[in-house]
């Protein structure tokens, strides 16, 4: 989204981390969603900024879980 400011991804940033950080809030995704909605608007390049989000999360949870179990497996020390 070129049109949106740096100012603006800070705070979605910010917004971001906040949401994950509240306790008992069952969908923060959703939380997420809507503080983004309130500040951007709607819009087709808002959804692909979600999708963008959750792939990016879920591919570094990917490496890091490949690199550990790697690095788990590199480590271990025979009986």
């Amino acid at each position: 989204m070129p049109q949106v400011s740096i100012g603006i991804w800070l705070l979605l940033s910010a917004g971001r981390l906040l949401a994950w950080r509240l306790p008992l809030v069952p969908n923060k995704e959703l939380l997420f969603a809507s503080f983004a909605i309130m500040i951007i608007g709607q819009g087709e390049a808002l959804s692909e900024l979600m999708a963008l989000i959750a792939g990016l999360s879920l591919a570094a949870h990917m490496v890091l879980i490949a690199g550990f179990g790697l690095h788990a497996l590199l480590t271990r020390k025979t009986a």
